[in-house]
Formats: C-alpha cells, structure tokens, sequence
C-alpha cells in the first residue's frame, strides 16, 4: 500500500473512531436532508469510478452503502480521495480542492460533494450524464463562501434572492450576502467609524505616495483630497490609489489579490475594497522604500492585519467574531501571530472554526425543539395572514413555537396543549433572536385548530367598536401627551406607538381578485377612536423608503394595503405611529 493511501486509510479510520459521537448534524446545519445528500453522492460516486474505471475499483475501495453505518460518511471521503488519486494523480488535486476532514457529519458529506464535482468535470468534461444527481449550486462555491454562507442562514436568517440556474450563481450570492452582512446586518464600522476609516486611508495613501513620489510632488490628475465631509473623498481614494498604482508598477498592472471595485450600493463595502488594495500594494512597493522601517511608512494608521486579507475570508471572520465572542469559544483575528503566512493561518483556523463550531445555549435549545413560550393576550388565527381571528391566548398560556413567516412578517406557527394556529411573536415571551432562528413555513401547511375555552371563532378580528379586548387594551402601550410643533408634528422618536387595534380605517375600493384595498387611515389616541390623526406618511420598516399615496381625497392620503394583518409598514400621524395595520377583507364584517 502507498504512503498516501496508508494515510487516507488512518484518517478515514480516526474519522470512523469519532463518528459514533461526533458525526451527528449539529445545530448549525448545513445540509437539510444529508441521508437523501449522502444517498447522492454515494450514487453519483459510483458512477464516477465506473465511468473513469471501467476495469475495476482501486484497492481498498469500501463501497459502503449502509447509511446507519458510524463510518458512512467517511467512507465517501475515502472513497472520494482514492477515484482523486486514480483521475488527478497521488500528488495532485484541482487549486479549488477542499480535500478537508471534519468531525461532523454534513460538513464532511458537504466537502465531499464540492470536491466529487471536481472530479466529475475532469471526467465528464463539465456535461453530466442524465443519471447525475448533482446537488445544490451552493456547494460547487468556495470553501470560504460556504462557510460564511451556512453561518448567516442559520444565525441571521439570510436568504439567497437567486436560483439555482442563475448564470456565475457563486459570485452573485458572495456579493449579495456580503451586502447584508455589511447595509443589514452592520456588522462592520458605524457610519461615523466609516467617515473617519476613509479619511484614515486617504492619510496612507499620502504616506504611500510619499515614498513613491516625494513630499508634495503627485502625479498629474491626483486628487489628493482629504476633507471629511466631501462626498467624493471616496471616489477621489478610489482613483488616486489606481493612478498610484499605475505610476509605480506599470498602467493596469495590479498586485495578485487586487479587488479594484467600486460598490454603488455601499460606501462601506468599497471602502473596505480600497483598504485592501492599499495594503496590498504597500506590500508590493514598501521592500523597495530604503528609508522605510518595517512593513509601512512611518505614521501608517491601519492597525487590523485582517486588512490584507481576502474580502471573502474578511466577511467569515466578521460573522465569527459577531457570533463567537464569549470566553469559552470566542474567534478574534488578533489572536494569531503576524508575518507572511497570516492571511493562510487566519484561513485555515476561520475555516475550521466555521465548520466544528461551539454550541452556544440558543443552538441548544433550537437543537432539542425545546422552545416553549408563554402568550401574552396574543391574538390567535387558523391562517397565516390573519384572516381567520379565533382568540386572544389568556396571559401566561405556554406554547411550542415551529415556524415563522417569512420576511419581516412578525407572524409563526405554535401550538399548545389544545390549539395549533398563528400568532404575532410581540405578543409573547419568545426573544427576536430566537424568533429569527426558527424554521420558515416555506413549503409546510400545517393543520390548525383551536378547542381552548377561550377559542370563539373563526371570526373578524375583534375592534374596540366592535367586540371585548380589554386585556388588549390593558396591555397596550400608554398614550403619553407629547407636544406638537409648529409644523403640526414631531419627530419620528418622540411619537407615541400604538397598536392596530387603535388604526381607524375607511375602505374606498376594494380589488378583491388581488386582496387588496384602496383606504384612508387615521391614527387614535385611545380605545374609542374619537381623538384621532391622520396618517401623512407610509414607509418600509425594513429600509425606511417614503411609500407615496395613491392620491388624495377630502384632504387625506389614500394608500392600497392588502387583506390581512401587515407588519412591514410603519404608520406616521403627526404624533402618533404604527408598525402594523389590518384590514379586513369584504367578506367579514368591517367596524
């Protein structure tokens, strides 16, 4: 037997050793379904080595087919490393080869099939043959994307708005994701940080240039534009660093690693492209400074090493620190040594990290289904959007939460001892984070029913008008007097917030092929809907853009909602706000 399959055999058989324990799914899932995964790769395995082998199977080939086996898993790495051997050769393996083991299940069957479509293409010639199973385009993605990828669905509920066919699928969901880890999510610098970070690298710039030019002495077409509140002191970073590089290495000759992009979407993401390429490009021309000291000019103002660092590797080890930051299993970039090999250690321990990851207690309690909550007068309805209104769940009532709907939608799906139905997650004890972290309802109808003795519907949702909700209203957020400006409003953080329950609606027209309604909406200060405001402002919760109004009648905006319960709106009267509206649709009653 050779060196390498000796080895590939004693890390298959440690892998088997550490299966019995280690190899189930953990919390942070990567694979949905990895018996149906796996059953796919052991298949399309099979069909490599008979199409590549047509004589026979190379030594020592398991061909396990016993998916209850512990070592299941890892026989299809093995298996998967000897066909490598046979097709690429002993000592050599694609630049995109993961070849990694891990002890967890679907993060090694994961691994396998990134690099089982590896050895397809080499076999195939990138044309599958129709018996192909394939899988998710996902994993034919960087090892670094995936990692960053399966973090931010589990922990921040990221979803993908692109298909499978969708043309450079991989590229599309980096930039995608990077965007809502950096405009959503914020886990990078605050808008002030930001403005100081680009004045700081305009500051290195000028160092760089100095060195290269001299004191004063810039290049014809340079900017040099330090003022903090210029609008284009981006852009003019941006330029001055190509025209830079143009003047010292040659037009259009960039270091490896150079990202040269401008982000229209996102100030922070291009700054992020500029700091790199400036360090980069500090690498490539400071060995060649005499009078330089060190790795930088004197004065450099960058302190993050990470910096140099690929821009996909900076977005996993930004979700690591995000998620990981206490004692017991923390990730900080700081925590490994500099020098040369930095960007490759930081790589292989992210990676590694990402993929073997603590547990934290919410992962727990995810993992064992234990999430019990209690009600707290949580209106209740057989249906997702609101329609079917069969109760207020009584103060303290426990619940088991299982989905949640998708978006913003504050809506999930929870049972109890006798009931199954909807309900709005601000009514209850269950944190957002935890809320965030459910499963969504895509591609679930689950069976609804309410046999409680507080169960007295289906019906319309009850309205201070129109049926008894007085633990509601005991419930609700106090009206507080707030002093109205010339203008004849506030600003938005001193209106007082209340329910919809207390938004009065007057229905225009209704679209009922798209369940939709043309109305006019006042805000009210208490439960009789007497003192009351009109609604002046309509915009999106999530990214805060003005909703204009279809037009206006006997001086009020009208705007077009749909039937049901809406939680992605916010209202605004002059004093006064909503984050949520119902409209009942014309075949139920309207108070």
């Amino acid at each position: 037997m050779s060196l390498l399959k000796h080895s590939l055999l004693v890390t298959a058989l440690l892998l088997v050793v550490l299966a019995g324990a280690a190899l189930a799914s953990p919390p942070q899932q990567q694979v949905d379904n990895i018996p149906s995964f796996t059953a796919a790769i052991r298949a399309d395995l099979t069909l490599l080595v008979d199409t590549a082998l047509p004589d026979g199977r190379p030594d020592d080939w398991t061909d396990n087919i016993d998916n209850t086996s512990p070592s299941y898993v890892p026989d299809l790495w093995y298996d998967k490393e000897l066909l490598a051997n046979e097709v690429f050769g002993e000592d050599r393996r694609p630049p995109e080869w993961f070849g990694v083991t891990v002890d967890v299940a679907d993060v090694l069957a994961r691994n396998v099939r990134h690099d089982l479509e590896l050895i397809a293409d080499q076999v195939f010639n990138d044309d599958r043959p129709p018996a192909w199973n394939g899988a998710a385009p996902i994993y034919r993605c960087s090892r670094v994307l995936q990692n960053t990828y399966f973090l931010a669905i589990n922990n921040y509920s990221f979803i993908t708005s692109f298909n499978a066919d969708d043309f450079g699928f991989c590229t599309l969901v980096e930039n995608e994701l990077r965007l809502f880890l950096l405009e959503d999510r914020q886990l990078e610098l605050s808008p002030d940080e930001l403005g100081e970070a680009i004045l700081a690298t305009r500051g290195d710039i000028e160092r760089l240039a100095n060195e290269a030019f001299g004191v004063n002495d810039r290049p014809v077409g340079w900017a040099g534009n330090t003022d903090i509140n210029s609008p284009l002191l981006l852009s003019d970073n941006r330029a001055d660093l190509d025209l830079l590089a143009d003047e010292t290495l040659g037009v259009n000759v960039r270091p490896d690693g150079w990202v040269g992009l401008v982000n229209e979407q996102s100030q922070i993401d291009t700054w992020r492209n500029i700091r790199h390429d400036l360090e980069v490009l500090a690498d490539e021309l400071v060995p060649t400074f005499p009078s330089i000291e060190g790795d930088r000019p004197r004065g450099w103002q960058n302190d993050d090493p990470l910096r140099v660092c690929s821009i996909p590797l900076q977005d996993l080890v930004m979700v690591l620190e995000d998620l990981f930051t206490d004692a017991d299993a923390s990730f900080s970039r700081f925590d490994f040594e500099l020098g040369e090999a930095y960007c490759d250690t930081v790589f292989a321990a992210a990676n590694n990290f990402a993929e073997d990851s603590p547990v934290s207690e919410l992962e727990q309690l995810l993992a064992t289904g234990n999430l019990v909550f209690e009600a707290e007068f949580a209106f209740a309805y057989l249906d997702l959007t609101a329609l079917e209104y069969v109760g207020s769940i009584p103060l303290g009532t426990p619940f088991r939460a299982w989905y949640r709907n998708f978006n913003d939608s504050t809506m999930m799906f929870v049972s109890g001892e006798d009931f199954a139905l909807y309900v709005d997650r601000r009514w209850t004890t269950m944190p957002q984070d935890v809320f965030d972290r459910l499963p969504t309802i895509e591609g679930v109808a689950p069976l609804t029913f309410c046999d409680a003795d507080w169960c007295n519907g289906p019906g319309p949702t009850p309205t201070p008008t129109g049926g008894a909700i007085e633990s509601l209203l005991a419930f609700e957020t106090p009206v507080v007097e707030v002093p109205v400006t010339e203008e004849g409003g506030v600003p938005r953080e001193q209106k007082t917030q209340i329910n919809f329950e207390n938004v009065r609606i007057n229905y225009l027209q209704d679209n009922e092929q798209a369940r939709t309604a043309e109305v006019t909406l006042e805000l009210c200060r208490d439960a009789t809907l007497i003192d009351c405001e009109p609604v002046t402002l309509v915009s999106d919760a999530a990214t805060d853009e003005i909703i204009p109004p279809l037009r206006q009648q006997d001086g009020q905006n009208v705007y077009e909602f749909p039937y049901g319960y809406t939680a992605n709106r916010v209202l605004e009267s002059a004093t006064l706000l909503s984050n949520d509206v119902f409209l009942s649709p014309p075949e139920l009653p309207r108070n």
